[in-house]
This record gives structure tokens, C-alpha cells and sequence, in this order.
């Protein structure tokens, strides 16, 4: 019994030993993480205090590590979901409730996760 023991021992040391790495050390200059990426928001226009659904990809399963902006106003997402039918553009979702200091008007929505920002291209219509 002691002879098994030790021989797994061995293979499992020698296993472990052997999973070391001697290609190239990692380039902490390149990024990990892609962009979010923003392909729907709803409703297209909202007032102050409403809930807004961002549809698309990129986010964090952590709510407030997305920072939404409007404009110049900023906020943090208060709930993130995988949603059950995704499509190439949309895989995720997150709410946010509009901030009250929003100005009125069309105002550009993007997404900020851990320093990487959304496209620009979307916008709301604030009332």
C-alpha cells in the first residue's frame, strides 16, 4: 500500500512539475479584455428616474463596474443579465437608472468597463 501511495505521489509531483511554462512571459502592455460593445438601448427616450435596458456584449457580471454615461453624466448600472435568446450583437444586458442631473435632449450613451469604453454611436432622447 505504502509502494501505490508513494508511486502516485511520484506521477502526480512529476505531473505538476512539468506544467511550467517556457514560452513567452506575459505582456502586461496588451489589453485582456475586448471593449463592451453597446447594439440596442431601451427606450429610446426616457426621463430622469427611469430605468434604461443597454443591450449588447463586454460587460461586467459585476453591476458597478459599468459605468454608463450620458453626455457628461455618469452612473453605474444597478443589475447585469445573460439573456436567454442572444444573438451575435447581443449576449447581455444591464439597467440603469437615468440620473436626475441628465440635461434634456439626445444625449450619447456608452459603457466604460475597467477603463475600456463602448462605442459612441448610440443615443437617448432625454425628456
Amino acid at each position: 500500500m505504502k509502494k501505490l501511495f508513494f508511486f502516485l505521489f511520484l506521477i502526480f509531483s512529476v505531473t505538476l512539475l512539468s506544467c511550467g511554462s517556457s514560452g513567452t512571459p506575459f505582456n502586461s502592455t496588451v489589453s485582456t479584455q475586448a471593449p463592451p460593445y453597446v447594439n440596442r438601448i431601451d427606450p429610446a427616450i426616457v426621463n430622469p428616474g427611469d430605468t434604461l435596458t443597454i443591450f449588447g456584449l463586454g460587460y461586467s457580471i459585476v453591476p458597478g463596474y459599468n459605468i454608463v454615461t450620458f453626455g457628461d453624466v455618469s452612473t453605474v448600472s444597478e443589475n447585469y443579465f445573460i439573456l436567454t435568446t442572444p444573438t451575435s450583437d447581443e449576449i447581455e444586458s444591464i439597467t440603469v437608472v437615468v440620473p436626475a442631473n441628465v440635461p434634456a435632449g439626445t444625449q450619447t450613451v456608452y459603457v466604460s468597463v475597467i477603463g475600456n469604453t463602448s462605442n459612441t454611436n448610440m443615443s437617448v432622447n432625454v425628456n
